[in-house]
């Protein structure tokens, strides 16, 4: 069903994977982010490439099938920025992929599923910059994200109910990187100054907040 749905949306954009001579050009001049779609057999070349950073970025649509393959790439660092959305499957898949940095940063959205999917995501560094909205339930899976070095960058995110500052300021990261924020109400400010992590950066310095938030946050914000 998925790669039928694959085949549809492909259909729908006017979009074709690469011919086999295309696909080869691609990767002989480094121009993986023109990829926009693949084919099993391509997304298994994708995942034997030797080397550090896999810039997907291109990429408009996979499948269930092609995240799995994905998911056993030998580079240290993925990125599908590219991607508007993901099915669960796929979260589930790419998620286990131990890697230096994962990143999805065209989800502007997601589902509470996918949220869930994410908070178990092996990766040092989630990378969700598109985010432009969570929900209270979404934020209490992403909170629970903790891998190895755990990095959470949600830079598109430019505002947090109280109830979502009081979730993150919960969790363990060693690094949470929310530079979308720039202002904090004061039970935010609260919430942060009990921040479990390492390092917080929002987009606001301490000299953006008042007296107050400034006594709460001199210890946390960097």
């Amino acid at each position: 069903m998925n790669e039928q749905n694959n085949n549809m949306n492909l259909e729908s954009k006017n979009i074709k994977p690469f011919t086999d001579a295309e696909f080869a050009s691609c990767l002989k001049n480094d121009k993986f982010d023109a990829i926009q779609a693949l084919t099993d057999s391509q997304a298994e070349t994708l995942a034997k490439l030797d080397g550090y950073e896999l810039d997907l970025s291109g990429l408009i649509v996979i499948t269930d099938e092609q995240a799995k393959i994905l998911a056993k790439s030998k580079r240290t660092e993925l990125r599908l920025d590219g991607l508007t959305s993901l099915t669960v499957p796929q979260v589930e898949s790419l998620a286990e992929y131990m890697l230096l940095i994962l990143s999805f940063g065209g989800l502007t959205k997601i589902s509470d599923e996918v949220a869930e999917a994410l908070s178990h995501c092996q990766a040092e560094r989630l990378e969700l910059n598109g985010l432009k909205q969570l929900s209270d339930v979404q934020t209490k899976w992403l909170a629970q994200f903790d891998s190895a070095d755990c990095w959470l960058t949600m830079n598109g995110l430019d505002e947090l109910s109280d109830s979502q500052a009081e979730s993150l300021s919960q969790f363990k990261w060693k690094y949470l990187i929310l530079e979308g924020i720039c202002s904090l109400t004061d039970a935010q400010a609260e919430s942060f100054s009990k921040f479990k992590g390492e390092y917080l950066r929002l987009g606001l310095h301490l000299s953006d907040c008042s007296d107050y938030q400034q006594k709460l946050l001199s210890k946390v914000l960097f």
